[in-house]
């Protein structure tokens, strides 16, 4: 296992109606999430659960929130699913390059997501 990871994923956009990339970088103490001027981290606490800062922390999940902005909403396990791949690859459980394969798989989940969301007047209206 190397010290760090990185690569980039495609998030689509509902606001703007196309992929946009996110920077995404895993080491032992930290996973990081770019995207422009934004940016989500994930660090390690030894013995609890991981904690977020960054982008909006103060009114909920950095990352959350940073996706919310282009009206990208994620199922609730995405989150969890994401902390999930940076365990396994501090672990050694994942490969840097099946690590990236297996984060691109969860974000085309929630492309699908994304892509299928009503587009009514209505639901335009509220998300």
């Amino acid at each position: 296992m190397s010290d760090q990871t990185s690569f980039e994923v495609q998030i689509y956009s509902p606001r703007w109606g196309h992929e946009d990339s996110y920077k995404i970088k895993f080491e032992r103490e930290q996973m990081r999430i770019e995207f422009i001027n934004k940016t989500a981290v994930c660090s390690w606490v030894e013995s609890r659960d991981p904690k977020w800062s960054g982008n909006d922390e103060n009114i909920g999940n950095p990352l959350e929130k940073m996706l919310e902005t282009d009206s990208i909403y994620p199922p609730t396990v995405f989150i969890q699913a994401l902390e999930s791949a940076w365990r396994a690859w501090r672990d050694g459980k994942l490969a840097d390059q099946t690590c990236q394969e297996e984060v691109r798989q969860l974000c085309e989940w929630v492309n699908e997501v994304s892509r299928s969301k009503p587009k009514t007047a209505f639901w335009q209206s509220v998300f």
